[in-house]
This record gives C-alpha cells, sequence and structure tokens, in this order.
C-alpha cells in the first residue's frame, strides 16, 4: 500500500525544474493567488453587470423603479435575484481570463512553454479517453442515484441552446485544470512529493471555490480534485482532466439538471428530485455533489486512479531528495 500512493515525476515536472530558474515555494502560492483572484474579479464584472441590468430593466417593466440609488440598493440587499440562462453562461466562459491570465503569466514572467504546465503532445487521445472516463465515471453516479431511488429525474425536454452550454462549460474545465492543476499542482511539484502537491491543489482550489460553505460537498470536491490530479500525474498531461471535468460538468448540470461546483443548472434535459436524506443523495441547493453516494463512487475512483501505471513516455527518470 506504501507504494500505491508513492506517485511518480513526470517529464512535464522536470522541465519546470531544471529548463530555467525555479519560482520559489511562497511565490507559487502567492501567484496561484493572484491568477485566481484575477480571474475571479475579471469573471465576477462581465456577470454581475449584466444581472444588475437585467434587475433595473425588471424593476422599470413592474413600475417599480424610483431612482438608480435606490434600485441599486435594493439590488444588493436583494436576498435571491432570478438569474436568467444567458447569465449563467457568460460565467462558464469566464474561465477564458484563467486561461489568459496563466498564459500571459507563463510566457512574460516565467519564460516558459505552456507544455511545462501539462499541455503536452497527444492532446487527441488523451482528450478522447478523458471523455470515456468522465462518462463511465457521470454514468456509474447517475445509474447509482437512479437505481437506488435516492434520486428520480422527469425528462424536462431537449433543448438546443444547450449546446452553447457544452462550449462554455468545456471554456471552463480548461480554465480551471490549466490553472489548477496545469499550473499550480505542477509548479508544487517541483519541490514537494507529488501525492503532496495533489492534495495540496485539491483542497485550496475547493476554498478558492467556495465549495466550503457546505461540509460534504466540499469533501467530495476535493476528492474530485485528488482524482484529477493523480490522473494528470499518471499521464503526464492535463488534457485527460480536462475532458472528466468537462463531462462532469456538462452532462450533471445540462443533462441531469444538478448543481456542479457552484454552477446553477437552468437549462437541462432532465429535473431531478432528490427522494432520499440530503447527506445521502445531495440536495437541489447543492446538487448531487453533496451526497454520500458521490462520496463512495470518487473513493472508489481514486482507489483505481492509483492503480494506474504512469504513461511510460511521460515518466521521468530524475531523482529528487524531497525536503522533508
Amino acid at each position: 500500500m506504501r507504494n500505491l500512493f508513492d506517485i511518480k515525476r513526470t517529464k512535464m515536472i522536470d522541465e519546470l525544474a531544471f529548463e530555467h530558474n525555479p519560482m520559489s515555494f511562497g511565490k507559487t502560492f502567492l501567484a496561484f493567488f493572484i491568477l485566481t483572484l484575477i480571474s475571479s474579479v475579471a469573471t465576477n464584472s462581465v456577470t454581475n453587470s449584466p444581472i444588475m441590468i437585467n434587475f433595473i430593466i425588471t424593476e422599470i417593466k413592474n413600475g417599480t423603479f424610483k431612482s438608480l440609488t435606490d434600485t441599486l440598493i435594493k439590488f444588493m440587499e436583494s436576498p435571491y435575484v432570478s438569474i436568467p440562462w444567458w447569465v449563467i453562461l457568460i460565467q462558464l466562459f469566464g474561465g477564458i481570463f484563467a486561461i489568459i491570465a496563466v498564459t500571459v503569466y507563463m510566457k512574460k514572467f516565467e519564460k516558459r512553454k505552456m507544455r511545462s504546465i501539462g499541455l503536452r503532445r497527444g492532446a487527441p487521445l488523451e482528450i478522447l479517453l478523458g471523455l470515456l472516463i468522465g462518462t463511465l465515471l457521470i454514468g456509474v453516479m447517475f445509474a447509482s442515484t437512479l437505481f437506488s431511488g435516492a434520486i428520480s429525474y422527469t425528462f424536462a425536454g431537449i433543448d438546443l441552446r444547450i449546446l452553447l452550454f457544452a462550449l462554455g462549460f468545456g471554456v471552463l474545465a480548461f480554465g480551471e485544470e490549466l490553472l489548477v492543476r496545469g499550473f499550480f499542482m505542477n509548479m508544487l511539484a517541483r519541490d514537494i512529493k507529488p501525492m503532496a502537491a495533489i492534495l495540496t491543489s485539491a483542497i485550496l482550489s475547493a476554498i478558492a471555490g467556495f465549495s466550503v460553505y457546505n461540509i460534504p460537498s466540499f469533501i467530495n470536491t476535493v476528492l474530485f480534485g485528488i482524482l484529477l490530479g493523480i490522473y494528470v500525474f499518471k499521464r503526464g498531461s492535463i488534457w485527460g482532466a480536462v475532458a472528466i471535468r468537462f463531462v462532469w460538468s456538462f452532462v450533471g448540470a445540462s443533462i441531469l439538471g444538478t448543481n456542479v461546483f457552484d454552477t446553477y443548472a437552468i437549462l437541462s434535459v432532465f429535473t431531478p428530485k432528490y427522494n432520499y436524506n440530503s447527506l445521502i443523495s445531495g440536495s437541489s441547493a447543492h446538487g448531487f455533489e453533496a451526497g454520500l453516494i458521490m462520496t463512495v463512487i470518487l473513493a472508489v475512483a481514486i482507489l483505481l486512479s492509483l492503480l494506474l501505471k504512469t504513461k511510460k513516455s511521460e515518466e521521468s527518470f530524475v531523482k529528487i531528495d524531497y525536503f522533508k
């Protein structure tokens, strides 16, 4: 069992460590915080602006608009503001800010090639494999909740706008994996053991994503991050992790109608009804990500991923004495 958790280094980590002067351990955390903040602020800015404008237009239509100041105060104090589908779509495409932030940082300040943070060759095959694994994972989750009676699904119809959401979830998945696994986790792995880098990046990214406000959801988000981190090291690139995250997010939200990673499911093919205690099946507020069923599935998936062999062509033969 000891060797099971001994994740091997890959060539992308070697390139980060030896091609140029490595960034200090502290600066890695600082850079991750700054890049996360930049992408988050940029996304929230382009997302909240249309929500506020839509709120003002609604006030005018309802005849309740008095003044801009009064309306803005009402907007800020409103416990719930109806969110149109296109606002969620804009939020998904906000993942492009993470892509831009990481790319600019790597090119401008680190002066490194993007392949050193996981954009390796063989992307088509890795993406295809990731899509298959992601489909299997979400398929097991669907079957487990359906046949156990934990969640029942009602067909709501097919709306072609979900194709736009597929593109949006793709951008978001790429942006998040590039930032969290590609940049942060791989940077950490130059100085600490791969498993420690996987755990650290999974926990901090879950906190940064505000999943901490619901403990079961936080735990499962961390487990999902651990699964993706292990997979990145086993395959030597982030392409497969991007595909797995995309399938989980898109199918979960736009097909099965569950909220994923705090992204609201507005347009979906099915509408879920949670029949059991939320601790087991999750809830309408947090989706099945907050349920014990997902915890068990992710735990098994992590164990299976640990049994995978590291991709031979990406395996590093460099011996590193990590600090304790």
